[in-house]
């Protein structure tokens, strides 16, 4: 899979969180059960999207060392 395209689904992904977030926290709901397992929701995919965010930094980190390693190569 190429960088970009990884680069995109991330992204792509990342966003769709900031959706489902906006979304659970805007409706407005009677039920406190529900509001509870929303609640836990949002937390859940915020966590998620802390864990894409430092994978992706560090393959970030990785890919660039790389780049500098091949450059001395040549």
């Amino acid at each position: 899979m190429a960088v970009s395209s990884w680069i995109g689904e991330i992204e792509k992904v990342l966003m769709e969180d900031d959706n489902f977030d906006h979304m659970v926290e805007t409706q407005l709901v009677p039920d406190d059960d529900f509001l509870l397992r929303n609640r836990d929701a949002v937390v859940r995919s915020r966590e998620r999207k802390k864990m894409y965010v430092k994978d992706f930094e560090m393959n970030n980190r990785y890919l660039e060392g790389e780049c500098r390693r091949l450059s001395h190569v040549l």
